[in-house]
């Protein structure tokens, strides 16, 4: 999801498990009406987040809109995570995104596991044989029916 849309649609949406911003970050507020502003939906996120930036981000410095973005976020601090790694602001090139993989997984416990807290780890993700990330315990979200 793009760092714009992104906080509304998990703001107001509850179907999602969990979500992973690739390159998100705040973007300059000019001539945005505070009800589509992504800054004031922040706060409202309550979704396991998952975010990847780039270092070297010259789009989207860390200083100036990766870090607030992520601390302005409303996830439980056990329910969100930064990763950074060496990269500008495409972080999933052929270059770098095993590194991405392998620093988002961590051991067999999953992205969302908190080391700082280990008799409570809530995995969400985990890498499986393939390499490719997997959701953990679906049982615990359900999608409502829709009637039309």
């Amino acid at each position: 999801m793009g760092s714009e849309v992104a906080p509304i649609l998990l703001s107001m949406e509850r179907r999602f498990a969990a979500a992973a911003l690739l390159s998100a970050g705040l973007t300059p507020m000019l001539g945005k009406l505070p009800e589509v502003n992504a800054v004031n939906f922040l706060p409202r996120v309550k979704t396991p987040v998952l975010m990847v930036n780039g270092t070297y981000d010259s789009i989207l410095p860390p200083a100036t809109a990766q870090e607030p973005m992520f601390q302005q976020l409303g996830t439980a601090t056990a329910d969100k995570r930064r990763v950074v790694v060496d990269s500008g602001h495409s972080v999933m090139t052929p270059e770098t995104q095993n590194t991405v993989i392998r620093r988002c997984s961590t051991g067999s416990t999953g992205i969302y596991s908190d080391p700082a807290n280990s008799e409570t780890p809530r995995p969400v993700f985990q890498v499986n044989a393939d390499g490719d990330l997997e959701l953990l315990n679906t049982e615990e979200f359900s999608v409502p029916a829709r009637g039309h």
